[in-house]
């Protein structure tokens, strides 16, 4: 579980709209490491037309609590190409037999 929830994690990355429309719940909400609040819809609205493809942050110290069957906590740090760091959270929902992130929040350090 925790490779597949690491892959879904980096689809996301990518800021692919189809992967994001999938993978993002409706009801999804992030708080950035600036402190502001994202919605499903402005992540929508924010993305260009292609996705990033070799900018992706490096991925550390990646692990997962199965808090239910229907929940997962991700837990990990990225260090971007700028070598800004941070601490992440994200909390994935099973529905139908499909999960989506539903929470997200990234905190520098």
């Amino acid at each position: 579980m925790k490779n597949y929830i690491l892959t879904l994690e980096r689809q996301l990355m990518r800021r692919s709209r189809h992967d994001m429309e999938q993978l993002l719940a409706d009801d999804f909400y992030e708080i950035g490491t600036s402190g502001k609040i994202y919605t499903k819809q402005i992540e929508l609205d924010a993305l260009t037309n292609e996705a990033l493809a070799n900018e992706l942050p490096e991925v550390l110290n990646f692990r997962i609590h199965e808090l239910s069957d229907t929940l997962i906590q991700a837990i990990y740090d990225t260090v971007e190409f700028s070598g800004r760091r941070s601490h992440r959270s994200s909390l994935w929902r099973k529905t139908d037999d499909a999960w989506q992130l539903f929470f997200h929040q990234g905190t520098k350090f």
